[in-house]
């Protein structure tokens, strides 16, 4: 199992636990929760969704079979455009990671060092 499957099992789980909790809870932290969860879903939608236009383009771009032609521009821009989606849902998975479990913030976004590891 790799970190990046490890962080992100680890995120599920708190994704999990703050929509139980926040379900529960009638208190402005539990409403923030709820909205970080919102956004987390949102944003993981759009990248989803965003990537499915890259392979769409990278076809078209393809059936063309013209490198460099406005069917390349398409692609590269669609590659762009999954690359900020991919970046938003990032930076949401942080947020949410932060406030359902702030005490392992630093262990959940940051993989080990293992030049320094012994």
């Amino acid at each position: 199992m790799t970190v990046t499957t490890r962080w992100l099992k680890r995120l599920l789980m708190n994704f999990d636990r703050a929509r139980r909790t926040t379900c529960a809870q009638q208190s402005p932290v539990g409403e923030e929760k709820t909205r970080l969860v919102d956004a987390f879903i949102e944003a993981y939608v759009a990248w989803r969704e965003q990537c499915v236009e890259v392979q769409r383009a990278y076809d078209l771009w393809i059936e063309a079979r013209d490198p460099r032609g406005s069917a390349f521009s398409i692609y590269y821009a669609e590659l762009d455009s999954e690359e900020r989606a991919a970046r938003t849902y990032r930076d949401s998975a942080e947020r949410l990671a932060a406030a359902t479990a702030p005490w392992q913030h630093e262990r959940l976004t940051a993989p080990p060092d293992t030049a320094t590891a012994a």
